[in-house]
């Protein structure tokens, strides 16, 4: 069924951006930390909770509201993105100073 298979595309894809996004977000926002693979790891536990709640959010959105997988893809990635920002602030210890 084509929306469980955009679903599944959506989870997976989350899953390899994370390390993607640590060292993005290590390089630009909250500094490099003294053991890059326990921040990580950190991250990763931040995260799954916004993946475990984007793979109901994706499925409504395209399931239900009928939006093509594109729409649904980004405004779910708008939502869990807003989350992650805050919620890696809190578990990596704020922004880094400038």
């Amino acid at each position: 069924h084509v929306h469980g298979a955009v679903t599944i595309a959506w989870f997976a894809s989350y899953v390899v951006s994370i390390f993607v996004q640590h060292f993005l977000h290590s390089a630009l926002v909250y500094g490099w930390a003294k053991n890059f693979w326990r921040a990580l790891a950190t991250t990763y536990v931040g995260y799954s909770g916004a993946l475990a709640a984007s793979v109901p959010i994706n499925l409504f959105l395209v399931g239900y509201v009928s939006l093509s997988a594109s729409a649904a893809w980004l405004a779910t990635l708008l939502v869990t993105g807003t989350a992650n920002y805050f919620l890696l602030s809190k578990l990596l210890g704020g922004a880094k100073k400038v």
